[in-house]
């Protein structure tokens, strides 16, 4: 009886220590996996919080294990962690260990680790300092990102690569040394280190340097410069400055490039938004179209004279092709010169400061992106000679409140003063804007033609329109009702995707397709009305349907289809599936005064005006309720 005694109270006190949980095993507060006679710290499913000291060896079941390891995610998202104190047994830290440990400030890692895994020490905000043991071979990808208080960084002997984005945005720090071992640097290391004035590189380092105290670091064989900072002083002998070198890099104010740079590549500068001037010297043979890309308070540009690649001509404030009168770079002070045949890739992207835009006659081609998210374009004019405009040319110009076309352009139009741009052959809607009425005759709206166009309150929809493109109506936050006629027969996909205040959508008889996520996150609604005998086909990609809110709204059918419905693809996931009213099927009561000649819905929006026969115009509405003159309309 004794020794079963003994063996209750030993059994007892280990469940007290150890607690199996999801394959990891609960020790004196911290989870651990086994393998052979080694443990690896795991993840607590409840968050590890407080000061966190992992012992070199536990014991589990009478077996003493070595602790060798933290796993993958182990410390991820422990905000109330303030310290972690890790044996120098450890010789394996997994990817995204400590990320987003905001409250510790320091941490000594063991002298035996070979590599910072990716994303390692992300997101801790509060981390101050650290020392990297020479026994580390690879710093990986944002090991560092967004260690907002990191003040300095120095990395030793024995470090071999330090692969892209590995410091990136830590704001705060000023001084980065790079030692003589390092013979691999990927992108982007620094972005967004905007407070950084000293970087250095080890004079014995055989790959790079840093040389005449540039604060850069240069790529000696090719003579490139790949990440640099705000007080980088730009050598006479590097031809190249390269991808991201200084991308995001809120510090710096003005850009010298000198005559002895010819290539500038992708994003060198981009996002660089307290930029304002910009002077490219007379070697620069290769600019990427988006080098300068975002640079949000660009406000001068200037190309030397003697250079035979770009120029800026009459001080248009822009950077142009000679040889192919393409305009490559704008800003928000930029004239388009006549002359100019083209507006290239992502030339005026996010540019915040645009707030016109004329398009002169000789331009013929608007290319993909040229003009997207100037989120302060209030006014557009299209000249006579343009015939291509580009995929999401001007997407998300959400201030966008005049569009107009030159009468003379036989490609696109603005017929009556619609404020919109058409495609004059097909007759296709291709950008709209909270003022547009989309005219008579227009047979589609095209693919992202009002996306995120916020100030957009209502849609009419003329007889002639027989679809609706993709992300057409995408983001129309102004949206709180939606009728779609009865002669639209598809919606596309993700249309209506994002409209966070639309209630209620009615569906005409005649649709027959709508699109993958065409009512996606369309949050407050609460009524679909579809109208169609046979159930629209709702396409899809992997059984996500069109809308992901289904069970939250009430579907209203035609009777006769009520089964139909309920047996459909994704129309059977409708929180309820209920025959449509057979009291508001049709024109019930008219009373129409004589000087009546608008005609609103129930919710005040004007629908049509300058109505000669009230009682003929209903008829052409979709079914609901309508006021005209004061009096309740209601059409079956």
């Amino acid at each position: 009886m004794k020794s079963l005694k003994t063996y209750s109270i030993l059994s007892f006190f280990l469940l007290l220590c150890s607690i199996s949980v999801q394959g990891a095993t609960e020790i004196n507060g911290i989870y651990y996996t086994f393998t052979d006679n080694s443990a690896t710290v795991d993840k607590n499913p409840s968050l590890y919080t407080g000061s966190v000291t992992i012992p070199s060896s536990v014991t589990y079941n009478g077996t003493s294990y070595t602790v060798t390891a933290i796993a993958h995610y182990a410390f991820m998202g422990c905000s109330e962690v303030t310290e972690i104190i890790i044996p120098e047994t450890v010789t394996d830290i997994g990817w995204d260990s400590f990320n987003g440990c905001s409250s510790i400030s320091s941490i000594t890692l063991p002298s035996k680790i070979t590599y910072i895994a990716s994303r390692t020490f992300k997101d801790c905000t509060n981390l101050t300092a650290i020392t990297i043991p020479n026994t580390v071979l690879v710093i990986q990808n944002q090991a560092f990102e967004n260690c907002t208080n990191l003040k300095q960084i120095i990395v030793p002997d024995g470090v071999q690569n330090i692969n892209e984005r590995a410091f990136a945005n830590c704001a705060k720090m000023e001084s980065a040394y790079i030692s003589k071992t390092v013979n691999s640097i990927y992108s982007r290391i620094f972005e967004g280190c905007s407070s950084l004035t000293s970087i250095i590189v080890d004079p014995e380092n055989y790959r790079y340097d840093s040389h005449n105290n540039c604060n850069a670091i240069i790529y000696k064989s090719s003579k490139t410069l790949i990440a640099g900072c705000k007080t980088t002083t730009i050598p006479t002998d590097i031809t190249t400055i390269a991808n991201g070198a200084f991308y995001k890099n809120q510090g710096i104010t003005s850009v010298n490039i000198p005559d002895n740079i010819t290539t500038i590549y992708s994003e060198a500068f981009a996002g660089c938004n307290e930029l304002r001037e910009l002077y490219i010297g007379s070697g620069a043979s290769n600019i990427a179209y988006n080098a300068f890309q975002s640079c949000a308070k660009l406000r001068k540009i200037t190309i030397n004279a003697g250079n035979t690649t770009y120029d800026s001509r009459n001080g248009c404030n822009a950077v142009i092709q000679i040889s192919t009168n393409q305009l490559v770079l704008g800003c928000g002070n930029t004239t388009i010169p006549n002359g100019v045949t083209s507006i290239g890739n992502n030339a005026f992207a996010n540019c915040p400061s645009l707030s016109s835009v004329s398009i002169p006659a000789s331009v013929t081609e608007i290319c993909e992106y040229a003009f997207l998210s100037c989120s302060a374009l209030k006014s557009l004019n299209i000249g006579s000679g343009v015939s291509n405009i580009g995929n999401m040319a001007f997407t998300n110009c959400t201030a966008l409140e005049n569009i107009s076309v030159s009468a003379n352009n036989t490609y696109f139009d603005s017929r009556n003063n619609c404020n919109a741009i058409i495609n004059s052959s097909t007759n296709e809607l291709m950008l709209g804007c909270c003022n547009t009425i989309i005219p008579d005759g227009i047979v589609a709206i095209g693919d992202r033609a009002f996306d995120r166009c916020n100030k957009l309150l209502n849609i009419n929809f003329p007889s002639s329109v027989t679809s609706i493109g993709a992300y057409a109506f995408y983001c129309c936050g102004g949206l709180t009702s939606l009728t779609i006629p009865n002669q639209i027969t598809s919606i596309g996909s993700d249309a209506f995707s994002n409209c966070i205040n639309l209630t209620i959508a009615k569906l005409g008889t005649g649709l027959n397709t709508i699109g993958t996520y065409a009512f996606y996150y369309c949050t407050k609604l609460t009524d679909v009305y579809s109208y169609a005998t046979t159930p629209p086909v709702i396409q899809s990609e992997k059984d996500y349907g069109a809308f992901n809110t289904a069970a939250s709204i009430t579907l209203h059918v035609p009777e006769e289809a009520l089964e139909s419905y309920k047996a459909g693809d994704y129309w059977k996931n409708f929180g309820a599936i209920v025959p449509i009213d057979s009291e508001t099927d049709g024109i019930q009561s008219l009373h129409i005064q004589p000087s009546a000649n608008k005609i609103f819905d129930i919710n005040g929006r004007l629908i049509l005006q300058n109505v000669s026969n009230v009682r003929e115009a209903v008829n052409q509405l979709p079914k609901g309720l309508y006021i005209s003159d004061g009096v309740k309309i209601l059409k079956k």
